[in-house]
């Protein structure tokens, strides 16, 4: 015990200087959120504060919500990360402190704070609004029952992506471009989805298929029946209390009923309407030129750049070549930097790697300068355990075909000089704006500041075009003058104007002028404006001779398209006008308290409260959480949370072993994470029931397509061990995955798909699987009552192979099996989502056996 004790302390030790930062946590409350935020972010915290004060009766018209109610507002620092969520059961909103890049579907936001806070508050007044017996449903029991919960996604997220774009005709995803040309492609191609379709996640794009779909839908009502529509619908079927127990396997008993009451038909119906609807829009829809490549494979293309005659982007896809199920992550995300020759049409692939690229392709020198986002520890957030994004920046040698590492910082864009030296901007930290850093020789220097937020920079002259925006207004573009800091504009109208890319005296760049995306020319001399395509989607372009080169999009993606360059002389845009009121900082009365203190005053008001048989919970900002459920004829189990002790998570548990109840503590602590190539995750981890313990070791590495994990266990009061390898590659359709484990006087699980044994305890032996799994079919399609789907099918080899040594039993499992599954992906009823069936035959020393397996996770 003394031993384990130790352990215990080591683990605590090392976590001490991450438990001085959560005590850095403060909170004021207005009259209807409570605030937690970091120290150094109350301004952040007061502007938030702002934001959702002046637009919560907005919300609650919108959706409906009569309740009344505080919300809690945790503000989160992750770094380079933007990002916001909504937790209804515990009526709780994070907001990541970061602001969005120009290059990502999130970036036309005029204000972030009040951007994201309203999207977010949309969501907690939309699921959270309940009436009739559904109020006194949820007060009892807890908001997890809440009717509005348990729907469809493209309902939550369609009403937040509606409601965002109600500020200004600049701002949210409706109003921008793309989500109009995703529309139009699908459209004209007759490939709208059913209401079934969009329910259900598969692998088709758009991956975020529920923003899209759902923003769009919600336009098309709220321009067809009216906006007020949504409110009825909202508070309609939120008096339906018995919904989460039919599990809306018959939406014909709960959203459609509430549809047929307030639109007059079903949800299917006005998803039929809406097709329609789009497809009368989408007539003159157009995208000039032609595909440069032909691939089908989902996938998408980002910054283009034109050197020396050939192209270079990026392509991002991600691959699904196995069963969405409840234990497998989603895919594999990949990264991949492109040549294209147009002289060959032919693309060489440079480097790959599994993450995201951040700011934008330089290449000076023949060298390409290029950067990815990355993870680092430090940062005061709950969700991440501490870690945070931050940016690698990397230098490749088109000569030589080297790949050097330069430097990591959080950046957002940077440009380069002739003699390599690399001029970064960085955002500030705890105000707004950004500052501008040098790194040459090998080190950092800090050069000063600028109150605007920059988001892209090219050299130009003396100085440097940027693009950025004020706390308030579009992204626009200007001139930075590096000696006196200053900027002047260029292009300053209240759409959005980005991706640039300066070629002498001309500028190209992307703006969505009249909600059309399209590529522009700017005559930095004469300061006229040409508008280089009529396409109805030009996205990110650049120019070799005379064709334009630009990201347009199809039914798989977003892709590169070619056409001659048509030029069109427009007329300059007006000059943005900010309004300044919304500047304003929360001038209400608050009330400012502890934050770790008032933290904890949460634990005693569970989320879940199925009394007396369960009930769960967690404090203010998420830093514990805990779990009880009551059985009659045993013990109450229990599961208590802690992540004081940063990044180390510490959990205190009850447990059923064999029909007797013991108490357990388990330590998880992440040592090493990293989102580049290779080593990229170290893990220390320990388990004790006090009559014995289990400390472990999980290392992981990560290339794109493939992955290997290895780890050990040790078995103290049986001096046993555990020590296995886990590996995997993914084709486009079809993977290899093998697990293999080596065991001494240790309780283990077998892998054989033959054997009847779920636990075998202190054995010796090894066990090894491996699997080759085929997609065989696209079936993507159900029945909407009852609501089934069925996704991809799959048809999967394998062996299995497990010897166990003196095992005193009459069965010995031991021997080689091998055997074919049939599996489908498959949904059911909103609530069980990603759930698959697998149909298999297992033979052994010649017997076949058959075996049915489903495996289940419910959607939140």
């Amino acid at each position: 015990k003394i031993k384990k004790l130790l352990l215990v302390i080591m683990f605590l030790l090392f976590s001490l200087p991450c438990f001085a930062s959560i005590l850095d946590w403060y909170t004021f409350e207005t009259d209807n959120f409570v605030l937690f935020y970091p120290k150094k972010f109350e301004t952040k915290a007061y502007e938030i504060a702002y934001y959702l004060e002046k637009n919560l009766p907005s919300a609650k018209k919108l959706t409906g919500n009569e309740n009344n109610y505080k919300t809690r507002i945790v503000i989160q620092d992750s770094g380079v990360v933007p990002n916001g969520y909504a937790d209804p059961i515990n009526s709780k909103i994070v907001s990541y402190v970061y602001n969005p890049s120009t290059r990502i579907s999130i970036g036309n936001y005029e204000n972030w704070a009040r951007h994201v806070s309203f999207h977010e508050l949309i969501h907690i007044n939309q699921i959270n609004c309940v009436s009739g017996a559904s109020y006194w449903v949820t007060f009892v029991f807890g908001n997890f029952l809440s009717p509005n919960l348990w729907s469809p996604d493209w309902i939550a997220e369609g009403i937040t992506v509606y409601a965002e774009s109600q500020f200004s005709p600049y701002e949210g995803r409706l109003n921008y471009g793309y989500l109009d040309a995703l529309t139009a492609a699908k459209a004209k191609n007759n490939k709208m989805p059913t209401a079934l379709q969009a329910t259900y996640a598969y692998a088709d794009f758009p991956s975020a298929q529920q923003y899209y779909y759902g923003g769009a839908f919600f336009r098309y009502l709220a321009e067809t029946y009216g906006e007020e529509k949504a409110a009825e619908y909202f508070k309609e079927y939120g008096g339906y209390y018995y919904s989460f127990f039919l599990l809306n396997l018959f939406p014909c008993l709960t959203i459609d009923e509430a549809a047929q009451k307030v639109y007059g038909k079903s949800f299917p119906e006005l998803f039929e309407d809406w097709a329609e609807y789009e497809k009368n829009k989408s007539v003159d829809w157009q995208l000039a030129g032609a595909r440069v490549i032909n691939a089908e494979d989902l996938s998408d293309v980002t910054q283009i750049v034109a050197h020396q005659g050939k192209l270079y982007y990026f392509r991002e896809k991600t691959i699904i070549p196995y069963p969405r199920t409840a234990r497998d992550e989603v895919g594999e995300f990949i990264t991949t930097l492109i040549e294209y020759d147009p002289n060959t049409q032919k693309e060489k692939e440079l480097v790959a790697f599994t993450t995201i690229a951040v700011g934008s392709l330089k290449i000076v020198d023949n060298k390409i300068y290029y950067a990815h986002s990355d993870l680092s520890s430090g940062y005061t957030n709950i969700i991440d355990d501490g870690y945070g994004g931050v940016t690698l920046i990397y230098e490749y040698d088109l000569d030589s075909g080297q790949n050097k590492e330069l430097f990591t910082d959080e950046v957002r864009d940077f440009a380069v000089t002739e003699s390599g030296k690399v001029l970064y901007i960085k955002p500030k930290k705890y105000g707004y704006g950004i500052e501008l850093w040098l790194y040459a020789n090998e080190e950092k220097n800090k050069i000063g500041e600028v109150d605007e937020l920059i988001d892209e920079i090219q050299p130009y002259q003396d100085g440097f075009i940027v693009v950025c925006k004020r706390n308030i207004g579009s992204w626009n573009i200007k001139y930075l003058d590096l000696n006196t800091l200053t900027l002047t504009p260029l292009l300053d109208s209240p759409w959005h104007e980005t991706k640039i890319k300066v070629k002498k005296d001309l500028l190209y760049y992307t703006a969505n002028y009249e909600h059309k995306v399209s590529v522009y020319k700017y005559d930095l001399k004469t300061k006229e404006i040409w508008q280089l395509t009529d396409s109805s989607y030009a996205n990110d372009g650049d120019v070799i001779e005379d064709q334009l080169y630009y990201v347009g999009v199809d039914l798989k993606g977003e892709k590169i398209f070619k056409t001659k360059i048509t030029p069109n002389l427009v007329a300059t845009p007006a000059t943005e006008q900010v309004i300044e009121d919304q500047l304003k900082k929360y001038q209400g009365e608050v009330k400012i308290g502890n934050g770790l203190v008032n933290n904890f005053s949460y634990l005693f008001m569970p989320s879940t409260r199925l009394f007396p048989y369960t009930a769960s919970g967690e404090d203010g900002i998420g830093l514990h959480s805990y779990n009880i459920d009551v059985f009659s004829d045993s013990p109450p189990l229990y599961s208590f949370s802690t992540k004081l002790f940063m990044p180390l998570t510490l959990t205190f548990m009850s447990q059923l072993i064999n029909g007797e109840h013991r108490l357990a503590t388990t330590l998880e602590y992440p040592v090493y994470r990293t989102k580049k190539n290779g080593l990229s995750s170290i893990d220390l981890l320990y388990y004790t029931d006090y009559l014995n313990a289990m400390p472990g070791l999980g290392i992981g590495f990560t290339y794109p397509r493939h992955s290997y994990g290895s780890y050990i266990y040790a078995d103290t009061k049986n001096s046993g061990s555990d020590v296995g390898l886990n590996y995997h590659y993914l084709f486009d359709n079809s993977s290899i995955n093998f697990k293999g484990n080596v065991f001494r006087d240790f309780s283990i699980a077998p892998k054989s798909r033959y054997t009847l044994y779920n636990q075998i305890q202190d054995a010796g032996g090894q066990q090894f699987s491996l699997d080759y799994t085929l997609k065989i079919l696209e079936l993507r399609n159900g029945f909407w009552n009852p609501n089934i789907f069925f996704g991809d099918a799959f048809l999967v080899f394998y062996t299995d192979q497990l010897q166990i040594a003196d095992l005193d039993e009459d069965y010995d499992p031991s021997g080689s099996t091998f055997g074919y599954e049939l599996v489908v992906e498959s949904s059911l009823g909103f609530l069980l989502q990603n759930f698959v069936s697998k149909l298999g035959i297992a033979v052994k020393d010649g017997q076949p056996t058959t075996y049915i397996v489903i495996l289940m996770s419910a959607q939140i």
